[in-house]
């Protein structure tokens, strides 16, 4: 009982060191505005405004019209967030800062639990690896904790989705490994009875017999109890994908780990379980079916960033060869000069244009090579190295999503910490260095993650960090250009619009929002132009025929406003300010019957 309270005492005290660690350098994040993504999924997300807690209103938030992807959990959280303090941004990040606390947390259960329990753990490791595991346990996840890459996972809000995955995704594996040391645990028991009765005489037996009767309930609890953890891993893994998509890859890794950790590499038990490898395959194939439609090509094809032909298919696949192997980079030298929200990766055309993608490739190769060759001795290490490719099999290969994003390597770093860790213990001998170089790291990670954070606390001061970051990518400078407009420096804001344009002259947000200036600076006629310019670009552009309403009617060219405001309500029947503004059009010609009819709908 003592030995339960004293494992139950450190683990909450291990949590109340990942608590007061990580709100001390995340404290500065309570304020961050809303950036990208947050604005359509988030602020300007009327799905997800709910009003009360009824199941038809989470539903829609769940599932809701203005929602473009399949992600209902993580949009409920955003529902409730909006239920108890709307838009008031320190509730958003206060949710955010606990789930990667909470992420931490049961990484490290689950690393311990592996690395502790002897029928998990491969014999053959060398024993001095984990002669101080304790230490190096929470020295690597306060590596991963403090990490600097992950703030795109933690202060960027939407990125909820993908921390929020990845906690479900670890919960899933850690009941999945509790599961199954309590059913190794409950058939030793089991045999150990058996063979305890055949060696008994037939009294003993007799006596036995009624302890073995006591004992049958609690041998029906651990049976029960196993049960229990498999479907909290499943309900958990569940969880997960309604999360991110990338959760699918969990069967997979749930299955290595049982081909790793408990049963030892066993090519016969590979082969016997076959049925289960092609169920998993089977399953994943479901999932992308459930996801992607009956058409794959046409889904994938309709993604942004492919859509708008900023890449072949060719092209991404050659890159991730390149962005796999910087994520690592930096992973292993994570200033906050290299981290960047949007950043300007050059493409590969060819292997061997730029070399570096034909290098980046052999390396990868090499590396999962040696950890295969290597699994039967270094059997932790070599399940890292395989947790970290395969955690970027879905977003860094075939599926053309954008090139890179800092917040893709947050669930497989996770174990590169590990490795980092387990290699100092093992190769430096001197004790006290053992445990001050995790420390230094610790304390340096801190303070480039606290003036990461200090970047994205104002968004003129992000945006100009990105844009110098990014300096030929349309992007940072259109949303450079958008906080600088906010703050009333218009003619700042024109320069970074007019180098967006340049960049990219098909960018039709920063032909809207151009214009948008060029009205409130009473140039009317550029406004014109450029609304006009978007229409050319997208003829369904609801935003540039509204646009295009206020600019004519501020000419007093009525009738052209009123064409171009009904246009815009034909695209969009429920366009409030379009509507409004015909009314008032309507209103103002004595056309009240009319007006009544705009103002109604």
């Amino acid at each position: 009982m003592n030995m339960m309270n004293s494992s139950i005492l450190k683990s909450i005290l291990t949590f109340l060191i990942f608590l007061i660690l990580i709100f001390s350098i995340y404290w500065n994040t309570l304020d961050v505005p809303f950036y990208l993504d947050d604005v359509a999924r988030i602020q300007n997300n009327t799905s997800i405004r709910i009003s009360n807690l009824s199941l038809n209103q989470i539903k829609n938030a769940a599932f809701g019209k203005n929602l473009s992807n399949n992600r209902p959990i993580g949009n409920i959280t955003f529902a409730l967030n909006y239920y108890f303090h709307k838009y008031d941004l320190v509730g958003y990040h206060i949710l955010n800062i606990t789930i990667h606390i909470l992420t931490a947390f049961f990484l490290f259960l689950f690393i311990n639990i592996t690395c502790r329990s002897n029928s998990l753990f491969n014999k053959n490791q060398p024993s001095e690896a984990f002669s101080t595991k304790n230490i190096a346990l929470i020295a690597a996840l306060l590596i991963w904790l403090v990490h600097p890459l992950n703030t795109n996972s933690v202060t960027y809000i939407i990125q909820r989705v993908n921390s929020l995955a990845s906690m479900f995704f670890l919960l899933s594996f850690l009941l999945y490994a509790k599961g199954r040391i309590a059913q190794i645990k409950f058939s030793g028991l089991k045999a150990e009875r058996i063979e305890q009765k055949n060696q008994n005489s037939k009294n003993a037996k007799q006596k036995e017999e009624g302890t073995y009767n006591q004992e049958t309930g609690v041998r029906n609890l651990k049976i029960k109890q196993h049960y229990l953890f498999f479907a909290g891993s499943a309900l958990s893994w569940l969880m997960a994908l309604g999360c991110k998509q990338t959760a699918a890859m969990l069967p997979f890794f749930i299955l290595l780990y049982e081909w790793y950790f408990i049963q030892d590499l066993n090519k016969d038990w590979l082969q016997r379980n076959l049925k289960y490898i092609i169920s998993t395959v089977v399953l994943f194939g479901l999932i992308a079916f459930l996801y992607l439609g009956s058409d794959p090509l046409q889904k994938m094809s309709s993604i942004t960033d492919f859509a708008n032909k900023e890449f072949t298919f060719t092209e991404r696949v050659l890159t991730q060869f390149r962005v796999v192997i910087y994520y690592l980079s930096l992973f292993f030298y994570p200033h906050p000069s290299r981290l960047n929200l949007d950043h300007d990766f050059p493409l590969s055309h060819s292997l061997i244009d730029p070399f570096t993608t034909l290098l980046s490739l052999i390396v990868i190769i090499g590396v999962i090579g040696v950890a295969v060759y290597f699994a039967k001795k270094e059997r932790v290490l070599s399940f890292c190295i395989l947790w970290y490719f395969g955690n970027l099999a879905i977003e860094s290969s075939i599926i053309p999503l954008a090139i890179i994003f800092e917040h893709r390597t947050y669930l497989p770093s996770m174990f590169i910490s590990l490795i980092i860790v387990m290699l100092l213990n093992r190769y430096v001998k001197i004790r006290w260095l053992k445990i001050a170089i995790p420390c230094a790291i610790i304390v340096v990670f801190s303070v480039w993650t606290y003036q990461r954070n200090n970047t994205w606390a104002d968004k003129i001061i992000f945006w100009t960090d990105s844009a110098a970051k990014s300096p030929g990518k349309a992007r940072p400078h259109y949303n450079l250009g958008m906080a600088l407009a906010e703050q009333e420096r218009m003619d700042e804001a024109i320069n970074h619009f007019s180098t967006a344009l340049k960049l990219k002259p098909t960018f039709s947000k920063v032909h809207n929002s151009l214009g948008s200036v060029f009205m409130n600076l009473g140039r009317t006629d550029e406004a014109i132009q450029h609304f006009s310019e978007v229409l050319k670009l997208d003829s369904q552009n609801t935003l540039a025929y509204y646009n295009l309403g206020v600019a004519f009617a501020i000419q007093g060219k009525i009738s052209e406003a009123v064409n171009y405001y009904s246009n815009a309500i034909r695209i969009d029947p429920g366009y409030t300010d379009a509507l409004m503004n015909l009314g008032n059009i309507m209103a103002n010609q004595g056309f009240m019957n009319e007006a009544i009819k705009y103002y109604n709908n």
